[in-house]
């Protein structure tokens, strides 16, 4: 997998464990503000925004390992991007 598809990739989970868990907190909140899992649909939401994160947090650590050099500059151009503008 090249740099740019890893990107990609990661790009993509993001935005899908973002939607989860923008999902996940629309369901009720009992006493302690916490989300009761036993509800059938709430579980199998949280256990596909589980194996999403997983495998996001996969990607987050090959990007840092197999890419370093290219992730470094790519994350100083964005910052250059952000902060010149």
């Amino acid at each position: 997998m090249t740099f740019t598809e890893t990107l990609n990739l990661q790009t993509e989970l993001n935005i899908i464990t973002e939607d989860l868990g923008n999902q996940i907190n629309c369901f009720e909140k009992n006493e302690l503000g916490m989300i009761s899992f036993s509800n059938k649909e709430v579980g199998s939401i949280k256990i596909l925004f589980d194996i999403k994160f997983k495998e996001l947090q996969k990607v987050n650590k090959s990007l840092t390992s197999n890419f370093k050099k290219e992730y470094k500059e790519y994350r100083l151009a964005k910052r250059k991007l952000r902060y010149n503008n």
